[in-house]
């Protein structure tokens, strides 16, 4: 089930091309493995760990912009439009819609559902 959701999550956020998915998804699994630890994630059968940590970087690049939006309140009301464009892009299903019916195929790039 934890596979199932951290593949389909680039779906479900707008990504249709299989090799940005894919990218999307192996984010998405080292960022799940490092908050959930190694071993939980193996058990999960999480993909191998990267040479890299990402959150430490996510976190450095969140506290730098707190502080350019703190001495920089212009850059601040940017960045926290920016910020809440992309929730309401992610919220809005529109055209990314999903129905809860099974493919047809076993990987969905073959499937017609999708």
């Amino acid at each position: 089930m934890a596979n199932c959701m951290i593949n389909s999550t680039p779906i479900v956020i707008g990504h249709t091309e299989t090799s940005i998915r894919r990218r999307k998804a192996d984010w998405f699994y080292q960022i799940s493995r490092e908050l959930i630890g190694t071993e939980l994630a193996d058990q999960l059968r999480f993909p191998s760990a990267k040479r890299f940590r990402l959150l430490p970087l996510l976190s450095a690049k969140y506290r730098l912009m707190r502080l350019f939006a703190r001495c920089l309140p212009s850059i601040g009301s940017r960045l926290r439009l920016k910020t809440l464009t992309v929730l309401l892009k992610a919220s809005s299903l529109g055209k990314n819609e999903h129905s809860f019916r099974l493919p047809d195929q076993i990987f969905e790039e073959d499937s017609k559902e999708w």
